[in-house]
């Protein structure tokens, strides 16, 4: 077993109109996919905001957006994307390290209200190759 094995701990909180999951992973190579804003309502989503405060970003929040009108913007590193695949928007982080681990808040605004979806992720090395 290597570096490429991922293991996600997930301990999901569910509130009313808000999730939030504190995720410990395991670095490798594979992306960790997290759904923000489903199919069931895609026709109705006039915008998603992600900000993502980590160790690594100090000072300004990276940015990233989508809105109905404009597509997807990426304003910060690009191993942090917004992606929107068969009508469902997605959070896709790549090769993440220790410093990667922080706070990681989406928004998805529909015309009938804010659902936020809130990540709390750790990143932790591999110490199976040591």
């Amino acid at each position: 077993m290597g570096v490429c094995e991922l293991w996600f701990i997930l301990l999901l909180l569910p509130a009313y109109n808000n999730s939030q999951v504190t995720l410990v992973k395991t670095t490798g190579r594979e992306p960790y996919v997290a759904q923000i804003c489903t199919n069931a309502t895609i026709d109705i989503i006039t915008s998603v905001t992600c900000k993502i405060s980590t160790e690594r970003i100090r000072g300004p929040e990276c940015n990233l957006t989508y809105r109905i009108e404009h597509g997807l913007k990426h304003g910060c590193d690009s191993r942090f994307r917004l992606m929107n695949e068969s009508q469902t928007i997605f959070l896709n982080l790549t090769s993440l390290t220790p410093e990667d681990s922080g706070n990681y808040s989406c928004k998805c605004v529909q015309r009938d209200g804010e659902f936020p979806h809130h990540l709390s992720i750790t990143v932790e090395e591999d110490n199976m190759d040591q």
